[in-house]
C-alpha cells in the first residue's frame, strides 16, 4: 500500500522540476537571442555593404559611390538628381526594392532627399566634398554597383539644368506629387517604381516608331 502513496508524492515534485527547468531554458534562450542580436548589430555597423542585391544600402554609401564615380564634380543639386535616378533604376530592375534607405520629396527643382540635402547644403552650388564619413564600401561583386554605374554612365554627363528637366518629366513621380512652393511632400516609392516602368514603355514605343531615345 505504501508504493502508490510514494508515487503520488514524487510525481508533483517531478512535474514542478520539469516546469521550472523548461522555464529556465526558455529564459536562457531569450537571453542568448538578445545577446546575438546585439552583437550582430555591432558587427553590421562595421562591415562593408553586403552582397544582397535587395538589401537597401546606406544613403551615405550610395552618395559617396556616385561622387567617386563622377570624380567629385557634382553639386548638391546634381547629386540629388543622380540619386533619384539610381533609386528609380534599382526599383525598376528589382521589383520595387530600394537601392538605399531614404525618402524623396517633391521640391521646386525636382526630387530631393532632405537629409542629404541639408548635410550638403554647406557647399551651395559648388561641388560636394567628402562629408560621408559613415559611408560603407561596395564590394566588386556587389550587384548594386551595376545600377549606379549605369546611371552615372548615362546621366553624369548632364549638368544641373538638364538633370532637373529629366526628373521633371510630365509622366514622372515628381510631377504627380509636386505642389508649387511647398516642401515635405513625399514621393511614394510605388510611384518612383511606376515611373521607371512608364519610361521603359515610352522608350519601346519610340523605338517601334524608329525614333532614337
Amino acid at each position: 500500500m505504501t508504493h502508490p502513496q510514494h508515487n503520488s508524492m514524487v510525481t508533483p515534485r517531478a512535474d514542478h522540476r520539469n516546469t521550472t527547468n523548461a522555464w529556465a531554458l526558455r529564459y536562457v534562450f531569450r537571453l542568448c537571442k538578445r545577446l546575438l542580436t546585439t552583437l550582430w548589430g555591432t558587427f553590421d555597423a562595421i562591415r562593408p555593404e553586403r552582397e544582397i542585391s535587395l538589401m537597401a544600402a546606406r544613403l551615405e554609401s550610395v552618395a559617396k559611390y556616385i561622387c567617386e564615380r563622377t570624380g567629385w564634380t557634382k553639386s548638391n543639386l546634381e547629386l540629388q538628381k543622380l540619386l533619384y535616378l539610381a533609386q528609380m533604376f534599382h526599383m525598376g530592375r528589382n521589383n520595387g526594392a530600394r537601392l538605399f534607405d531614404g525618402e524623396f520629396q517633391a521640391w521646386d527643382y525636382g526630387p530631393v532627399e532632405p537629409d542629404l540635402y541639408h548635410r550638403a547644403k554647406i557647399f551651395g552650388a559648388d561641388r560636394v566634398q567628402d562629408i560621408f564619413h559613415n559611408a560603407l564600401t561596395f564590394k566588386e561583386s556587389d550587384p548594386r554597383r551595376k545600377v549606379m554605374d549605369d546611371v552615372c554612365a548615362k546621366f553624369a554627363k548632364y549638368g544641373a539644368g538638364d538633370l532637373v528637366d529629366i526628373t521633371h518629366w510630365d509622366e514622372g513621380a515628381w510631377a504627380r506629387n509636386y505642389v508649387p512652393s511647398r516642401r515635405h511632400i513625399i514621393i511614394p516609392d510605388r510611384e518612383i517604381w511606376e515611373e521607371y516602368n512608364t519610361r521603359q514603355e515610352r522608350a519601346r514605343e519610340r523605338r517601334s516608331r524608329g525614333v532614337q531615345s
